[in-house]
């Protein structure tokens, strides 16, 4: 929120412009989609999880959020973002980069 106040981040741009690493999906997702549980990013519960395939010269590479988005970057998302509530950790994942 003191991002927002500093006019730093609206929670309304896609987050693809903060995160470029992260790849299209076809659909806008908002920083207010991944904090209100709408960006319908599944998670081991409720979807699919395909995870990007590559190794690191790393031996914890998803302490770093750029390379923690390899776990989930490649799901198919649930819904389209913003039609229905539905938790999801690796949104929080995302939002943190």
């Amino acid at each position: 929120m003191q991002l927002i106040e500093k006019k730093k981040l609206n929670l309304d741009t896609d987050v693809r412009k903060c995160v470029p690493e992260f790849p299209e999906t076809g659909h806008v997702i908002t920083t207010r989609h991944l904090l209100c549980h709408q960006s319908e990013i599944p998670h081991y519960a409720n979807g699919k999880i395909v995870p990007t395939v590559r190794k690191y010269d790393e031996a914890d590479p998803f302490s770093q959020p750029v390379l923690a988005l390899d776990k989930f970057n490649q799901s198919p998302l649930i819904f389209s973002p913003g039609k229905k509530v539905d938790y999801s950790p690796y949104a929080y994942i995302l939002s943190a980069r």
